[in-house]
């Protein structure tokens, strides 16, 4: 079982092997005495407790890595780059941890659940600043009973179990980290063996079972898509034309499936219809040839079927009905059918179905149906209706009638083509104009249109507005006066010859922006800085001269700072900062050369 105090070891062996890292210490955060410690950065581990699930503990840690930044100006920045690297120090321990690499063991298996990172500063007693990371590390737990150090328990021993909830960890084979591309392989009451080849063997013990089938879990359902074919072959057309292909066709009985009896119906002497096909390969390859048999018992063409002294032959429309009734020899028999006979039972007629007959038998009612299908006009005969043909239409002596009138000569049949529909002679001059203007775009005008088009000047505009910035186009304004820079700016700077304004006669203005940056006309100015919160006033490059001077004031709670801008040099005092030292402290800006400011007044003390 993995310990508090064993990952408390862990802990101090990785701040020893970190280059970063020059202290360590643990226990609460009272317990830290910064005064005790001369190399810095520290790095304190606090364990704030552990919670159980099934075979798992996790222990929670916060762990606090600081420095002490310089006391400079570029303090803040000091601090930035103790809190980045502080925070990358932190991330090397879950990486550690996470992985199983270098300090916690990959075969312990350790599993960090949560990890939250944090900066720190504090400007109390001591400066600091760094990062805290909440920790919480997964660890296997077994809940062995039987090794519980109490009376009436022997303790069994045994080999300890890392393993949690039966999940196999995976690293490639120098020992580094895990394969990135094995999420997790679980195991529940059984081995997994590596059979070599890249083929892995899974063996279930006990009453447990698979959590996943191919990545699936739930309720799994396979199809013969997911099963690997053995002895029970898939079928596959290929494997039936195969086997079509092997049989022997002297030997097998075939049925004409297409007529939906067998290739042959035999009537014996006794009257008993038998279906039966005794044929070879020479006759199934006919039939397909042929598709069909286009003959009757061996006669082409129009065949006659005759009732005999047994047989009676019924036609009902397209259907031929063939029965047998009563007769000689003592049984009812087809005695003869088209003149030939069958006598005592030892010779028989047979019947072959046309293109377009169907052979029907019964050998119970002893009737045999031919129903004959697929009749066109091509198959009938013409009688007292008859059939549509140019030659009949032509000479209807009605067609013969109509087609004698209107008949043009040529050269008037192409004269009348080319006259448009509702074509009239010589349109008047108003339906001329008319037909024209209801065109669109044809710029049609009135006489008194006309006569105002005429009146205007090529190129005049309506109300065009003159602009004094303008420099092209007709807004443009010609031979304009060059004006003194003071017209367009209204800036009291832009006078030339102007006296120096004494301080009392400062003129105060309030701001309220938490950003102020300075511009000509603010010198001679008492400016109050109202807002609630920190304060910047810039100072930019060439807008004031030497001589120039302006008072600030913080008016309201928020501290007001002065920043150069590029270019510009502020000189201060080494025992003040750039701020006001209070509210209603008041500072000046005295300029004694071109972009050098003197700031004196009420500053806040270093």
């Amino acid at each position: 079982m993995i310990t508090l105090n064993a990952i408390a070891k862990r802990l101090e062996e990785f701040a020893s092997n970190h280059f970063f890292i020059k202290s360590y210490s643990f226990g609460s955060p009272d317990d830290v005495d910064l005064d005790k410690f001369e190399d810095f950065p520290l790095m304190h581990v606090v364990y704030t407790g552990a919670t159980y699930d099934e075979r798992l503990k996790a222990y929670s840690f916060e762990v606090y890595i600081f420095d002490r930044p310089n006391r400079e100006e570029q303090m803040t920045l000091n601090q930035r780059e103790l809190v980045s690297d502080s925070e990358q120090c932190l991330e090397d321990i879950v990486a550690d941890v996470s992985n199983g690499g270098y300090i916690f063991l990959f075969d312990e298996d350790y599993n960090v659940t949560a990890a939250n990172v944090s900066p720190l500063i504090d400007e109390r007693s001591n400066l600091l600043a760094g990062s805290l990371l909440d920790l919480t590390i997964e660890v296997p737990y077994q809940r062995d009973a039987c090794n519980l150090p109490i009376n009436g328990v022997t303790p069994e021993g045994g080999e300890i179990v890392y393993a949690r909830r039966g999940i196999l960890r995976v690293r490639t084979q120098d020992g580094s980290v895990d394969v990135q591309s094995v999420n997790e392989i679980r195991v529940t009451n059984g081995t997994l063996t590596d059979e070599g080849g890249g083929a892995v063997s899974l063996s279930i013990t006990g009453s447990g079972a698979v959590d996943s089938v191919n990545g699936q879990t739930g309720v799994v359902v396979l199809d013969t898509d997911d099963i690997s074919e053995g002895s029970n072959l898939y079928y596959t057309d290929a494997r039936v034309d195969a086997r079509v292909t092997a049989l022997d066709l002297a030997t097998e009985t075939y049925v004409n499936t297409a007529v939906g009896v067998e290739e042959a119906a035999r009537i014996s002497a006794d009257g008993t219809l038998q279906t039966q096909i005794t044929t070879n390969a020479g006759d199934i390859a006919a039939l397909e040839a042929a598709d069909y048999v286009n003959t009757l018992n061996g006669v082409d063409g129009a065949v006659t079927i005759a009732a005999g002294s047994n047989v009676t032959v019924a036609t009902v429309g397209q259907t031929i009905t063939i029965s047998s009734s009563g007769g000689g020899g003592g049984g009812n028999k087809f005695d003869d059918i088209d003149g030939v006979t069958a006598d005592s039972g030892s010779s028989s007629v047979d019947f072959v179905e046309g293109a377009n007959i169907t052979i029907t038998s019964d050998n119970t009612a002893k009737t045999i149906t031919f129903a004959v299908s697929g009749l066109d006009t091509d198959d009938v005969t013409e009688a007292g209706n008859l059939y549509y043909t140019e030659a009949r239409v032509s000479a209807n002596a009605s067609v013969v009638a109509n087609t004698a009138k209107n008949s043009y000569p040529t050269a008037d049949a192409s004269k009348l083509a080319g006259i448009e529909a509702g074509a009239e002679v010589n349109p008047t001059a108003a339906e001329t104009k008319t037909a024209y203007e209801s065109n669109a775009d044809t710029n049609a005008f009135t006489d008194a249109e006309q006569t105002k088009l005429a009146g205007i000047a090529t190129g005049a505009e309506v109300n065009v507005q003159s602009d004094w910035n303008a420099v092209s186009g007709d807004e443009q304004i010609l031979n304009k006066p060059t004006l003194a820079a003071v017209a367009t700016s209204g800036a009291y700077g832009d006078l030339s010859g102007t006296p120096t304004i004494p301080a009392q006669f400062f003129n105060v203005v309030s701001d309220a922006a938490t950003s102020i940056t300075l511009d000509t006309g603010d010198e001679g100015r008492y400016i109050r800085c109202t807002a609630a919160s920190a304060v910047t006033v810039t100072v930019p490059s060439g807008k004031f001269q030497a001589d120039d001077e302006i008072i600030i004031e913080q008016a309201g709670t928020g501290q007001v700072e002065i920043a150069a801008g590029g270019g510009v040099t502020i000189n201060n005092s080494s025992a003040n900062t750039k701020k006001t030292a209070e509210q209603f402290a008041v500072i000046a800006l005295k300029c004694t050369a071109t972009d050098v400011f003197t700031l004196t007044g009420e500053r806040e003390l270093v």
